[in-house]
């Protein structure tokens, strides 16, 4: 980005790949806006200038819908050319292995997860600081949003995480992922015969199933169990040690599992082992738990996106007064870019007053299956 351009690059192209690399790291449009005189965005900033502000969006349209269809590149831990922030962020997934016991705490696998999900985050966008919203983070991490808003606040408090800037409006929080605290720093207190950690990226795929969600699919601690029975801890007090919960939880979830037939074979692989949780979720009638709750998500952020674009239209001195409300059930949504009142009219009201129930329905009705066939 700031490097300066010679006269026989291809300066679109340059300024798309800024672009791409932005949407991946989590930076907003504002972000780009910001950093628009950077010489790697001479173009954009020529263009904005000459009047085309249209161009910015619609190449930063394009790097998102890049952003969420590629995925991110696969980071090999074993290269030599590791640089100074893979080490820490080496040093902090080893502290998290070596004090896996510690996080069967109340609230510790969520915490685990967390740490997990943003070491993962970091070594994509190649730095610890992090710009991520909530909603975004729990579908990575398979818990509820609210639960991680709880959870990072617990995690700044204990100086695994330290808060740069607070979100506003539609933009999420950024947040600094810290060296692990002196207590994780000591000596090893695992068992000996533990096997090396699993990545973040599979321990991530196998907590965050359906499976493992509350009551009544078998909760987070016996997803901690399963993956380091399946790691290659299969005796009761090895798994009682690693994990940090009593003999009696270990023998109650290992039941559990032979029931469902989840209990490793010397010919399981990845895939079978991905078709028992599918299975296993099916049987005890908690599959399409979490595609439920993304969707509640996805629909909360839209709502809010929706919200704050009203109240950006309100006070916008001179505006255009509107008619009723354009968006009708039984519409089809279009792919065209416009903003959340340009895609669903004025936000109802009752008595002056947000009517979040219509609105539901409202976006809820234009993000079904009929609506999005268009699209």
């Amino acid at each position: 980005m700031a490097t300066p351009l010679s006269k026989d690059c291809d300066r679109s192209t340059v300024a798309f790949s800024i672009l791409l690399g932005m949407a991946r790291s989590g930076h907003t449009l504002k972000d780009v806006e910001a950093a628009l005189t950077a010489p790697g965005l001479i173009r954009l900033y020529e263009d904005k200038n000459a009047g085309h502000s249209f161009t910015l969006a619609k190449q930063w349209s394009r790097a998102i819908e890049a952003a969420s269809v590629f995925a991110p590149s696969v980071v090999d831990v074993h290269s030599d050319t590791r640089d100074e922030l893979d080490a820490q962020l080496d040093t902090i997934v080893d502290a998290l292995h070596r004090h896996s016991a510690a996080f069967a705490r109340p609230g510790g696998p969520s915490d685990e997860r967390i740490l997990h999900a943003l070491v993962q985050l970091a070594r994509t966008a190649r730095t610890t600081t992090l710009d991520i919203d909530c909603r975004r983070l729990a579908h990575a991490t398979g818990l509820d949003a609210s639960t991680i808003s709880r959870r990072m606040r617990a995690l700044e408090a204990a100086a695994w995480v330290s808060q740069v800037q607070a979100g506003s409006g539609t933009a999420g929080a950024t947040w600094k992922l810290n060296p692990p605290p002196a207590e994780y720093c000591t000596g090893a207190t695992q068992v000996e015969h533990a096997p090396a950690s699993p990545p973040p990226d599979t321990l991530l795929a196998h907590h965050a199933h359906d499976l493992w969600t509350p009551a009544p699919g078998l909760g987070p601690a016996y997803a901690r169990i399963h993956l380091h029975l399946i790691s290659g801890i299969d005796d009761t007090p090895g798994l009682a040690a690693v994990t940090g919960y009593s003999h009696r939880t270990v023998e109650s979830a290992k039941k559990a599992f032979a029931r469902l037939r989840l209990l490793p074979t010397s010919r399981s692989t990845a895939q079978t082992r991905r078709l028992q949780l599918h299975t296993a979720a099916q049987q005890i009638g908690v599959s399409g738990v979490l595609a439920t709750r993304a969707l509640r998500h996805v629909t909360e952020r839209e709502l809010f996106a929706w919200w704050t674009d009203e109240l950006e239209w309100r006070r916008n001195r001179g505006k255009k007064r509107s008619g009723p409300r354009r968006y009708a059930s039984g519409t089809i949504a279009l792919p065209i870019e416009t903003t959340p009142r340009g895609r669903y009219g004025r936000f109802p009201t009752i008595g002056g007053r947000a009517d979040y129930t219509t609105a539901r329905r409202i976006v809820t009705d234009y993000q079904s299956p009929r609506s999005a066939l268009a699209a």
